[in-house]
């Protein structure tokens, strides 16, 4: 009985070995090319962070699924994000024209430095809404351009 059951159990796991081709993982991922472009400078570097939570984008960078830092040349600059799960995410990019690694505001909050967001939302007295920034990641390849403003 014992030998019986120990090929059952064999059976089911050579079964959902051949469910995964190659070993691959079942989950879908997907690459997001980003281009960003409106910089009025090639100085300093554009951070870029990949939210999936609604709540945090884009005002918690610190709870942001990915980020990056990517180098400008001729006032446009790339980023791309890799092994990102197929699901709805929103982009919000600064330029952190003085490379001091944050976003520079004013006395009373208003940011010094160019801002974008993906779908270019943007907001009114305030940050874009996750709602209006989303985007649908259900391929190999998503291609986003996002303009800066300031």
């Amino acid at each position: 009985m014992k030998v019986v059951k120990k090929l059952q159990i064999m059976f089911l796991v050579m079964l959902l070995n051949l469910s995964t081709p190659l070993g691959f993982s079942a989950d879908a991922v997907g690459e997001i090319s980003v281009e960003i472009n409106g910089l009025k400078s090639s100085d300093g570097f554009v951070m870029v962070s990949l939210f999936a939570d609604a709540d945090a984008f884009p005002i918690k960078p610190e709870k942001a699924y990915k980020k990056l830092r990517g180098k400008i040349s001729r006032k446009i600059a790339q980023v791309q994000f890799v092994d990102v799960p197929h699901g709805e995410y929103a982009i919000a990019v600064y330029h952190d024209e003085n490379a001091n690694g944050k976003l520079d505001t004013n006395f009373i909050g208003i940011p010094n430095e160019g801002l974008g967001s993906s779908n270019d939302a943007r907001g009114r007295f305030g940050p874009p809404k996750f709602i209006d920034a989303k985007f649908r990641l259900n391929e190999d390849q998503n291609n986003l351009s996002i303009t800066v403003t300031y």
